[in-house]
């Protein structure tokens, strides 16, 4: 049992932050529904930290999660650089600046990096023992369905209002750090096929596959280990890092945190994804209704 929470609830009492007693889970819920207690496959007396998420693994996990999947996605991109730079050699006429700006590429690339970080994350998970479904990860029913609807409205406001008031001051003060959105029409090409790939991948399976791992993985073992706020900071500068444009780190810095908030309060994943949803739907929208 963990330090610090050892002391044993005296007989027939819940367990402190779960909806369950030392006899099993209350009436219609299962262990670790709602994510107040332990994830299915625990036992059912094991006490959560107080007022933290509950999953198998800890901060150790998530930051080992991070280096191998990070790993595994160099050499794999390594190895694709390798594999167009020989087809460009070997077939007349084809180039590897036409094949690595092709809608071809780019969607490969996209399905590649996905299957590489979460195929790491899982296996590595696994291999450790731990009990892994989408409950476990995350995606379960909210705490509470109101209350998680008023918090994706009033953050998203709040992200959008952060966003004016930042892009007004770096426009003013420091110029050369404004955000520059990520210019997804060159990763896909500019016309309706184009718009297809770029809302299917960076609005809708993007939003699923970053909740699971930055929030799911990494989120919250660093806050079973380190709390809430510890946790959110390190998973949010995560996050930002991960985008790779220093333009972008705190505007994305501030809407990871949003993201792992919302984890935290409604002990689900459901909430982020609308909100992660609405963001890159705005920023494929605007890019493409631009002209």
């Amino acid at each position: 049992m963990n330090e610090g929470f050892s002391r044993e609830p005296a007989p027939g009492a819940a367990v402190p932050g779960t909806c369950m007693s030392p006899a099993g889970p209350a009436p219609g819920l299962s262990p670790g529904s709602r994510g107040g207690g332990p994830p299915q496959g625990i036992p059912p007396g094991t006490p959560p930290p107080p007022g933290r998420l509950w999953v198998p693994w800890s901060a150790g996990d998530a930051f080992a999660v991070i280096g191998l999947s990070f790993v595994a996605i160099l050499g794999a991109f390594a190895a694709a650089g390798a594999l167009i730079a020989v087809l460009a050699a070997i077939i007349p006429g084809l180039s590897s600046d036409a094949l690595e700006g092709s809608l071809l590429v780019t969607s490969g690339g996209f399905f590649l990096q996905w299957m590489i970080t979460l195929g790491v994350a899982f296996t590595y998970l696994k291999l450790r023992g731990y009990p892994l479904d989408l409950e476990t990860l995350g995606f379960r029913r909210p705490a509470s369905l109101p209350e998680s609807a008023a918090l994706v409205l009033g953050l998203l406001v709040s992200f959008y209002l952060f966003l004016a008031v930042y892009d007004t001051l770096m426009n003013t003060f420091l110029p050369d750090l404004v955000p520059v959105p990520q210019e997804v029409r060159e990763w896909y090409g500019f016309d309706v096929l184009g718009f297809i790939f770029a809302v299917s991948q960076v609005a809708i399976i993007t939003p699923l596959m970053e909740e699971a791992f930055f929030r799911g993985i990494v989120h919250q073992g660093l806050e079973k280990r380190l709390g809430f706020l510890p946790g959110a900071v390190i998973s949010s500068l995560i996050f930002a890092l991960a985008h790779g444009d220093y333009t972008l780190y705190i505007p994305i810095f501030f809407l990871g945190f949003i993201f792992a908030f919302l984890t935290h309060r409604t002990r689900s994943l459901w909430p982020s994804v609308p909100v992660h949803f609405l963001v890159n739907s705005m920023a494929v929208l605007g890019q493409f209704l631009s002209g």
